[in-house]
């Protein structure tokens, strides 16, 4: 694995990390690994409807690709669960409110990598 990829790894880490309440304990690799995956959908979905961020869905996914190898997690699977999660919310919200937010955390998960 490539230093790049661990340092940002390490990032998604610590950005989990620190939006834990004091008392929460220490991320899993797994949770880290899901919320990696949510970045990496959402990420593309803002790309597709024209939203330019700092770090595309290509980087997120080869981060949790090199992520979830080095913790023995299935990529795909965090990715899919993310899709499911905002497929289940489009039909919920309503897509043009499922949408807003999955740009809204899309602008989110590049926060927490360049703000580190």
């Amino acid at each position: 694995m490539n230093s790049t990829a661990f340092r940002y790894a390490a990032l998604a880490t610590l950005a989990v990390s620190l939006s834990l309440p004091a008392a929460a304990k220490e991320p899993t690799p797994k949770e880290v690994a899901k919320m990696m995956g949510d970045c990496v959908y959402v990420v593309n979905v803002a790309e597709s409807n024209g939203v330019t961020l700092g770090h595309s869905s290509e980087q997120w996914g080869e981060w949790l690709i090199s992520y979830a190898e080095a913790n023995g997690i299935d990529a795909k699977k965090q990715v899919d669960a993310a899709k499911a999660k905002y497929r289940k919310r489009g039909k919920v919200l309503g897509a043009d409110k499922a949408l807003n937010d999955m740009i809204y955390n899309a602008r989110e998960c590049d926060k927490q990598v360049a703000g580190l």
